[in-house]
């Protein structure tokens, strides 16, 4: 996966986290291969700024 696809991703869940009115701090990626291979990635990181949080 493309990092810059990875970016507007989460740049896509802050806006509509802050449509909603939603603030957290911890990101959450999940990635899975393939239904017919088993495997893949998890990461979760807590932010310094509070993602969706309107300065």
């Amino acid at each position: 996966m493309h990092p810059h696809l990875l970016l507007e991703l989460l740049d896509d869940v802050c806006f509509r986290l802050r449509m909603h009115k939603v603030v957290t701090q911890t990101v959450h990626l999940s990635i899975g291969y393939s239904k017919q291979t088993v495997g893949g990635f998890s990461r979760q990181k807590k932010m310094d700024s509070i993602c969706g949080k309107n300065n």
